[in-house]
């Protein structure tokens, strides 16, 4: 469980909250609704399915092949060795 909590607003777009997945090592991000209640749960999952979607002919891709499997283990990645590995490149 994360001790600092990052969350999306309804109107975020999808790449966007990818990013935070793989930028902050999380794999489910809160979408709250404009008075700050919770909407529902972003997940890895919902990324990989709507990704799934996009693949199909004539539908805009707002994430890209190659996004998917980066976040993945970004956000699987233990946060101890790329502390490590961040400072040793330092």
């Amino acid at each position: 469980m994360s001790k600092e909590v990052f969350s999306c607003r309804p109107d975020d777009e999808l790449a966007s909250v990818e990013r935070l997945m793989r930028e902050r090592q999380v794999h489910r991000v809160p979408e709250v609704d404009p008075q700050g209640h919770l909407a529902e749960i972003i997940a890895l999952s919902d990324i990989a399915r709507e990704a799934a979607k996009e693949s199909q002919p004539r539908k805009p891709r707002r994430v890209s092949d190659a996004e998917i499997p980066e976040t993945i283990a970004r956000a699987c990645a233990s946060r101890h060795s790329i502390v490590l590995t961040t400072q040793a490149a330092a």
